[in-house]
């Protein structure tokens, strides 16, 4: 990390640092789109992450990923680095928490030849009373979910212009979650919903 000059980040303060982070709030999808830019104007990739340095210990944590991985994403100078996967930062979005301790301790106590897998019960997120609980397996999938959060790194709503404008970026949007749906309809009639 070189010293740089650092941006006045007083403007993300309209996103608590631990409280949560939407990107369909408009106020703090502006604050995002200001992060990234703050990001993206750093001369080179040793001064964007000094700047991000300082601002991962200040900043909300998701916030923080998002800005991050659109920066990364949209540089030509870092396009060959590795963008944080949100499963890997954010665990406890996609698996319960209550599971974490018998997690470690499968991975980092018992011998490998020893372990045993931890199961998640299909209906950990909801009552198998709710007709609905049918289609977890598709809604709380990690890998759609996964896919969406990349697709908005790609396609920000929010940032520099060389970010947004992109071709056929409208279109491309209303076709990717589009299909989405259509499949997730699918599912619907699969499950007689």
């Amino acid at each position: 990390i070189k010293p740089v000059e650092l941006p006045d980040f007083g403007y993300t303060a309209r996103v608590p640092r631990h409280g949560e982070f939407n990107l369909f709030n408009p106020a703090q999808r502006q604050v995002a789109g200001r992060l990234v830019g703050d990001l993206l104007s750093q001369p080179d990739p040793q001064a964007m992450l000094s700047v991000a340095a300082y601002a991962r210990d200040r900043l909300n944590p998701t916030l923080f990923q998002y800005a991050l991985a659109v920066a990364l994403v949209h540089r030509k100078d870092t396009g060959n680095v590795p963008v944080p996967s949100f499963l890997e930062m954010f665990p406890t979005r996609f698996v319960d928490p209550a599971l974490f301790p018998k997690l470690v301790e499968e991975g980092f106590v018992v011998q490998q030849g020893e372990r045993v897998a931890i199961e998640v019960p299909p209906s950990f997120s909801a009552s198998e009373a709710d007709p609905e609980q049918r289609l977890a397996y598709f809604r709380e999938d990690i890998g759609v979910n996964l896919h969406h959060w990349h697709w908005h790194l790609v396609y920000p709503q929010e940032g520099p212009l060389e970010v947004v404008d992109k071709d056929r970026r409208g279109e491309l949007f209303y076709y990717m979650h589009r299909q989405t749906v259509a499949r997730y309809n699918v599912e619907r009639f699969c499950n007689r919903l």
